[in-house]
């Protein structure tokens, strides 16, 4: 009698333990089998724009040319997260990347041509400007960060009309195209059996258009050249673009 208590016992257990056992491996094989997403996401902004600018003209005849300097401030960010593409996705999944430029400068040849009150020209030279990218992706209970933030160069092409609205005082209406290059990164993680990857990219190139006043100091006994002197004045309106895209993998050797 003895005897069969303990074989019974025995089996009581050794069931509870298998059972145990199978229970643990279906939860790690659930967890490893959700590891496998991948996806990609894109994004442009558009924002404010304000800032200063002065510069220096010189007319002859109908003909006015010059140099101007600009510095604005701008909250142009690209931001966007999911993207993530899987039939058993892990708990605490995620993707988000974001690019942002806050300020930026340029220094311009400026050429155009005036009729009375009224001038054209056209624009180009040198841009520069803080560009900002960063990235997260979390995916098989693992996680990768990158950033990167620099101050970049490129340049700057546009046109405008200016009007005088007094002899000291003018109406501008601009627009500029300001490419930066493009900012990139890339980072992973690996552990055991699975790893992640994540790739963005960023191109700082944007669209501006503002409107703004000048302040213009011109030479004494120059009234037949109403546009030739020194001028400063600040300038607001809007600016778009700032093209970012981004790609997360991920994979797992024991859910594949």
């Amino acid at each position: 009698m003895r005897r069969f208590r303990f074989a019974a016992l025995a089996a009581a257990r050794f069931v509870a333990v298998a059972g145990a056992f199978s229970l643990s491996l279906s939860a790690a094989s659930a967890q490893f089998q959700c590891a496998t997403d991948s996806g990609s996401n894109s994004a442009r902004a558009s924002s404010w724009v304000a800032g200063g600018q002065a510069g220096y003209n010189w007319q002859q005849g109908s003909w006015v040319y010059g140099l101007e300097t600009d510095l604005s401030g701008t909250g142009l960010k690209s931001s966007m997260s999911g993207g993530l593409t899987s039939l058993n996705p892990c708990a605490g999944d995620a993707a988000s990347t974001s690019a942002k430029i806050d300020w930026y400068g340029t220094v311009r040849g400026r050429a155009g041509w005036a009729s009375g009150k009224v001038l054209f020209y056209g624009t180009g030279g040198l841009a520069y400007g803080h560009v900002d990218l960063s990235s997260t992706y979390n995916a098989l209970f693992l996680s990768t960060t990158a950033q990167t933030s620099s101050v970049r160069a490129g340049w700057v092409a546009g046109a405008g009309i200016e009007y005088l609205l007094q002899p000291n005082l003018t109406l501008n209406l601009g627009y500029q195209y300001v490419d930066l290059g493009t900012a990139s990164l890339a980072s992973s993680t690996t552990l055991g059996g699975s790893s992640i990857a994540q790739t963005a990219s960023a191109h700082a190139a944007f669209h501006v258009v503002t409107v703004g006043f000048s302040w213009q100091f011109s030479p004494s006994g120059a009234a037949s050249m109403p546009w030739q002197g020194m001028y400063v004045g600040g300038h607001a309106g809007g600016a778009w673009g700032l093209s970012t895209d981004a790609t997360y993998t991920s994979t797992s050797a024991i859910g594949d």
